[in-house]
């Protein structure tokens, strides 16, 4: 397993602006997020947890009423968000703001990843009383998450112990035009075959690409140059695999999120309600939304 930290600090870094997707687009839901800041009043404070890039707030910047936007997330570094404050390296376990900081506190396919009653008791603490909570998470068994274990499964394929990659990664330490070198080298345009023949996605088809580049100058290249550039994309698709994995594991079913319920209303929480978010006709995701009391 890769760094967790470092793959989604490298991934924001990158210029992404989104991290769930569903049959290869990013799932678009700005008309929920619209909704939500209706309902509170001009120049009330926003905490975005786990922002990421920043996507709700940006939302929350266009309605033009000026919001006090604050953004954090575990990563070392994020993005820089014009009219927000971002602040990288922070634990939604243990936020660093003074009780009843904020007016609103939202959370975009985030606040699942982190232990959730510890992060649950942290929001609750900085919102302030009469305020609202509005938490968009990953459900379990929707086309997002499966789209992500397919993924996974192909992303393995090329990284695993006989994966294209991996037997890649063994032919670059070896000397070109051995015998050892050269059966490898049969193996692997086998492999080649194999994956371009198989079920492939926008990420596979990358790792393809700069993979046969690499092999094709390998022989004119020092050695140097293999190793590295098919180290760099070893540790690209395991960061990948991993943000995977990661969302698949803290996609939330249904007895999960009513427990989730329950924490936030021994915390709280009143007027709370939990809604499947539907798009295209599949489930997406939960909207899980209430007022401090």
């Amino acid at each position: 397993m890769t760094d967790s930290k470092a793959s989604w600090t490298e991934y924001w870094r990158s210029g992404q602006t989104q991290c769930c997707f569903c049959k290869g687009d990013a799932v678009n839901i700005g008309a929920i997020w619209r909704r939500a800041f209706d309902a509170i009043p001009e120049g009330s404070a926003i905490l975005d947890l786990a922002t990421g890039a920043g996507a709700v707030l940006q939302d929350a910047r266009r309605l033009g009423r000026g919001f006090r936007l604050v953004g954090v997330d575990f990563v070392d570094e994020v993005p820089g968000l014009d009219g927000a404050e971002m602040r990288g390296g922070v634990d939604l376990e243990e936020l660093p703001f003074e009780d009843g900081a904020f007016d609103m506190v939202v959370s975009q396919f985030g606040f699942e990843y982190a232990a959730r009653d510890a992060a649950a008791a942290e929001a609750m603490r900085v919102l302030a009383c009469g305020g609202r909570l509005a938490l968009l998470m990953h459900a379990d068994n929707t086309p997002p998450v499966q789209a992500s274990r397919d993924r996974i499964a192909r992303a393995e394929g090329l990284i695993g112990a006989h994966g294209l990659v991996t037997a890649s990664a063994k032919l670059a330490e070896m000397p070109p035009g051995s015998q050892a070198s050269n059966a490898l080298g049969e193996d692997i345009r086998g492999l080649f075959q194999k994956v371009v023949q198989g079920d492939r996605d926008e990420t596979v088809d990358w790792a393809l690409s700069f993979l046969n580049e690499v092999l094709t100058h390998r022989p004119t290249r020092p050695k140097e140059y293999a190793v590295e550039n098919i180290r760099t994309l070893m540790d690209i698709l395991g960061g990948y695999r991993d943000r995977m994995a990661a969302m698949v594991e803290a996609a939330l079913g249904t007895e999960d999120v009513e427990a989730l319920f329950k924490t936030f209303e021994r915390d709280g929480l009143r007027e709370g309600a939990i809604e499947p978010v539907i798009s295209e006709g599949d489930q997406i995701g939960w909207w899980f939304t209430g007022v401090k009391v």
